[in-house]
C-alpha cells in the first residue's frame, strides 16, 4: 500500500524482495481488510504492506 495525495493505493503482492528490508513492523487490530487499509493508510511510510495475522484473534 502506498499512500499518495492523501489516497490509499493498494496492489496485491508480489511483496518485498529480498534485497529490500523491513525498517520496523505495527501490529494492527481491525475489524476487516478495510479498517486495516484506513489505519495503515495513516502510517507516514513510502511503503506499507498489509497482511493478516493467521491465528490470532485477542492481543
Amino acid at each position: 500500500m502506498r499512500v499518495r495525495d492523501g489516497e490509499a493505493l493498494l496492489t496485491d503482492g508480489p511483496y518485498v524482495e529480498g534485497a529490500e528490508i523491513a525498517n520496523g513492523f505495527y501490529v494492527l487490530s481491525a475489524a476487516d481488510r478495510d479498517e486495516a487499509v484506513k489505519l495503515a493508510s495513516q502510517i507516514p511510510a513510502t511503503t506499507v504492506e498489509v497482511r493478516q495475522l493467521a491465528g490470532v484473534s485477542h492481543l
